[in-house]
């Protein structure tokens, strides 16, 4: 990849994103965080960032700067990662909004990057906008990775299809071995990284009775596709089996004398809208398939997409004439196969005033992608307008120069899945992601947890003996670092009598986790019991044999949060209760005045509106309290 392809890739990331270099000047920021921050690239590069982001000073206990500058000089000091605790720090409002302070709470973590002398050269400033939350800390949502086909070349189809979020896969020769896997592959596969050079069967043995060795022969010795959905694939973890439907599609690999050299994979865990069609009991396409093409030449590559169950074409200049489509979506289309050379939509004039003239104009203009799900489209067929939803990507299509000459279009049709969604009423989540951890080795595994923003411990037996505690937890515990080979009441006596021992003891015993947020914990520090809040989950510990050793911790201390919502709820309170006692007194001025003995009348503003009156002011006036209140004199 080019330096402009890692700029993009850094750009468009969906995480907040600043890097400053070592005096605090920006020197690059991601889209999501210009977006958030109401911010422009241009207005913000080479400035100090606390010039562009000061502290609001209508707010007198603002602090946010100083506590975000200090984890600056940090990184820069000791040359490590700095975790800050939720801040509130403000941020300008644009002057088209009216100027003034925004009110925000951030979660941020900054990361040194070293020149070649060890020292600091930039700092790279991830943070995370937890004000809805109002200061509680969340965890990230995955982000959604855009679709991207812009590869002229072999190399970067290649690293395209590794980085795919779908299962990819080349097999060779008759004993199908493996030649690549991207990690999504291995990941499913479940059997390390170190898999290329082997047979497929010798990977995973729990096939060899399957259908699936014989379905890859066929399409080995054959050259004929096969593709299928929903289709079940077993597969065992922690020695548990597990049933899971995939979508995949098997094809035939090509050299570039076009003979077949070994099979293609592409596949996508589809369990979870395997499970709701089943209940359902209604049969529905799967909302998302496969689509990593992996191709030798550029014309394999085209080969591929021509064949692909997924619509695919290709239009060019600002007139989006047709250069390519394939049959499916010729067949979305219904407009017939001789559609080619024709400007877009002199082929489907129904969709000129909608919105797909000005999407696809703006990737063409600007080169920025458009991804979008479930998008409506509407076709005229046989002189009828029928409804149609597709996932849809449109990407700039790339010369050799790296001139924008098209757009390149790939769409999936779901209209089953958007007319049973909306036949329920209800929304519901399309598949299901399972975090897969997958680590090189126990080495790097042990490593990430140790390193973990979260506190982390593990305790074998029924005696609790601490086997791995992270810095984190040791510091959350505070009784120093030696505390391996200790049970964990010999580490913290004074959590004998709080509920902790008893937890850790029942999911010891029955196997089931337990998740608690803000639970209190008194801890002793320097002889001194202190009130902490922890969000914890304690989860059994298995050995290789499905056999409970212990238990795991994961906890997060969420003390000042707890603090600042019991502050706030106290505030409330105290604030309500004074405005009862303003009331109370207003009522007692009104009754002093009807019950004096003399005339009285209070007036407001300058017309002298009657606030308050009694009957005697009323009976000079020879009028009533109420014909008198509210108006003016």
């Amino acid at each position: 990849m080019e330096t402009n392809d890692y700029i993009k890739i850094f750009e468009q990331s969906s995480e907040l994103l600043v890097i400053i270099d070592a005096n605090f000047a920006v020197v690059a920021a991601s889209d999501s965080f210009l977006k958030t921050t109401a911010t422009v690239r241009e207005n913000i590069l080479g400035r100090d960032i606390f010039e562009v982001f000061p502290d609001n000073h209508d707010d007198k206990t603002a602090n946010g700067e100083s506590i975000v500058r200090a984890s600056f000089n940090r990184v820069i000091k000791n040359k490590t990662k700095d975790v800050l605790p939720v801040v509130k720090y403000d941020i300008p409002k644009p002057e088209s909004e009216g100027g003034g302070y925004e009110l925000k709470y951030w979660q941020a973590t900054s990361s040194p990057i070293l020149d070649e002398n060890n020292n600091v050269k930039y700092i790279i400033h991830r943070t995370e906008d937890v004000t809805e939350n109002k200061i509680l800390i969340t965890q990230l949502e995955f982000d959604k990775k855009a679709l991207k086909i812009l590869e002229d070349s072999e190399k970067r189809l290649n690293m395209m299809l590794m980085k795919s979020p779908f299962d990819f896969a080349v097999l060779k020769g008759k004993n199908m071995v493996i030649s690549i896997a991207n990690d999504k592959m291995k990941a499913t596969w479940g059997k390390g990284n170190n898999v290329e050079g082997k047979p497929l069967i010798e990977v995973l043995p729990e096939l060899k009775d399957t259908p699936f060795p014989n379905l890859l022969d066929e399409v080995y010795k054959t050259g004929i596709p096969y593709h299928a959905n929903d289709v079940l694939a077993p597969k065992y973890i922690n020695g548990q089996k597990e049933d899971v439907y995939y979508n995949f599609v098997y094809q035939p690999y090509l050299e570039a004398d076009e003979t077949i050299s070994g099979v293609t994979i592409i596949a996508a865990e589809v369990t979870a809208a395997v499970k709701v069609k089943k209940a359902l009991e209604a049969q529905h396409e799967v909302e998302q398939k496969a689509l990593k093409l992996f191709e030798d030449s550029e014309k394999r590559y085209n080969m591929m997409l021509m064949k692909s169950p997924f619509g695919f074409a290709v239009f060019k200049g600002e007139n989006m004439v047709i250069k390519l489509a394939n049959d499916t979506i010729k067949e979305i289309w219904g407009k017939g196969k001789d559609v080619e050379a024709k400007p877009l939509f002199d082929v489907l004039p129904e969709l000129k005033d909608t919105a797909y003239p000005g999407l696809l104009d703006n990737v063409y203009t600007t080169g920025v992608p458009f991804q979008g799900n479930e998008i409506l489209a509407s076709f005229l067929r046989d002189g009828k307008i029928e409804d149609a939803y597709f996932n849809l990507v449109y990407q700039p299509y790339l010369e050799a120069d790296e001139t924008i000459s098209g757009v390149t279009v790939i769409a999936h049709k779901v209209t089953a899945q958007v007319i049973l969604k909306k036949a329920l009423n209800a929304k519901y989540e399309a598949e299901l992601k399972a975090l897969k951890l997958v680590e090189e080795t126990n080495k790097r595994y042990y490593t990430m947890l140790m390193d973990s923003p979260f506190a982390f411990s593990i305790m074998k037996g029924k005696d609790m003996v601490v086997t791995v505690a992270n810095n984190l937890m040791k510091d959350f515990w505070g009784k120093g670092t030696d505390v391996e080979g200790k049970t964990f009441l010999q580490v913290l006596p004074e959590l004998k009598n709080q509920p902790f021992p008893g937890m850790i003891d029942q999911v010891f015993t029955s196997g089931i986790p337990i998740y608690a947020n803000e639970i209190l914990a008194q801890i002793s520090y320097k002889n001194k019991l202190e009130d902490r809040y922890f969000n914890i989950i304690y989860q059994p510990h298995y050995e290789a044999d499905e056999s409970i050793s212990g238990v795991t911790t994961i906890a997060h201390d969420v003390t000042t949060q707890v603090t600042v919502k019991k502050t706030l709820e106290a505030q409330y309170e105290s604030e309500k209760q004074a405005l009862k006692k303003i009331q109370a007194s207003e009522e007692r001025f009104r009754q002093l005045v009807f019950q004096a003995p003399v005339a009285i009348c209070v007036m407001l503003g300058e017309e002298f509106v009657i606030e308050t009156i009694n009957q005697k002011m009323g009976d000079i006036w020879g009028r009533t309290i109420a014909e008198a209140l509210n108006k003016p004199v």
